[in-house]
């Protein structure tokens, strides 16, 4: 989510005429933290400890919002994070609601991280219950909050004056 966020803050910024140099004001903090997450993230689906590489990503992701917290939407990255992280530990993974997401034509991904909400599931409002059709996924409100944090950081710092 925080890549796709970022991508389209990147797309929109510039397809509106601004000048991506701007980018170069911005002042990141802990970029090998946040790449570090990716890293996490992307690899997580491959080994066998799957689960506990994509908390580590969720938690540096986290981290690196909370260090970047005066930066555009960088809050908003560490809270939808914060809330993922949350419900993913108190479930022992994040529930997701199979009903909705199969009458979008999409089924429940097979891994470590997903599994289907039920009446035992704690903090439901914070599963991913967000159900994007024209993607046939399920998303969270904390993922919501990633990609709007994601998008608002290049979008807001190549608009500014």
């Amino acid at each position: 989510m925080l890549l796709s966020g970022v991508v389209a803050g990147l797309a929109l910024g510039i397809g509106i005429g601004r000048d991506w140099r701007r980018l170069d004001r911005l002042q990141v903090k802990w970029l090998p933290v946040l790449a570090l997450a990716l890293v996490a993230r992307a690899i997580a689906p491959l080994v066998p400890f799957a689960l506990g590489l994509d908390l580590l990503g969720i938690a540096l992701t986290t981290a690196f919002g909370a260090a970047n917290w005066r930066l555009p939407g960088a809050p908003l990255v560490a809270l939808g994070s914060s809330l993922n992280l949350i419900v993913i530990l108190l479930n022992g993974a994040m529930p997701v609601d199979v009903e909705l997401l199969g009458a979008a034509g999409a089924r429940l991904r097979a891994d470590a991280l997903h599994e289907p909400l039920s009446d035992r599931s704690v903090l439901p409002i914070l599963a991913d219950i967000i159900i994007v059709p024209f993607v046939r996924a399920a998303y969270s409100i904390g993922d919501v909050f990633i990609a709007i944090g994601g998008f608002l950081l290049p979008f807001v710092t190549l608009t500014r004056r």
